[in-house]
């Protein structure tokens, strides 16, 4: 697959901080699993809430 083929995902606030707490996550393997290889993208709202 090309970079021109890949389809890009985009991720709300609650995914994509889900994926860096330290302690164990089971919905965040889950996100992992279904965002897979995908670029993930994130709006600019999503940006702003960020710490």
């Amino acid at each position: 697959m090309s970079p021109a083929d890949q389809v890009g995902v985009v991720v709300d606030t609650m995914v994509f901080s889900s994926m860096f707490v330290e302690r164990p996550n089971p919905m965040a393997e889950r996100y992992r699993r279904l965002i897979g290889q995908s670029p993930v993208m994130l709006s600019f709202q999503t940006v702003m809430e960020l710490p």
